[in-house]
């Protein structure tokens, strides 16, 4: 059984909601029909992606599109971060 918070945060990556400003929740399916969401999120050593559920997820055709926008915006900004100047 899912808790209030997980039931909530689905509601909400259904409705296109990032969990932060390095985040990107794309809705899909899983194996069984479920909504579920794929993640990608920016990490100090590279992209981080996660599900909600575990695969294979169902993307629809559309959605592939935000799934490969998510990567490439994770991927430059993790490039970005490494071209910057580092003190000490």
């Amino acid at each position: 059984m899912r808790t209030p918070g997980e039931v909530l945060c689905g509601l909400a990556a259904r409705w296109g909601w990032r969990q932060g400003p390095d985040a990107w929740s794309i809705p899909c399916l899983d194996q069984a029909g479920h909504r579920v969401s794929i993640t990608v999120a920016i990490a100090q050593d590279g992209v981080v992606v996660t599900s909600s559920a575990p695969g294979p997820w169902l993307i629809h055709p559309l959605r592939v599109g935000r799934l490969r926008a998510a990567l490439r915006d994770a991927a430059l900004t993790v490039a970005a971060m490494d071209e910057r100047p580092r003190a000490g």
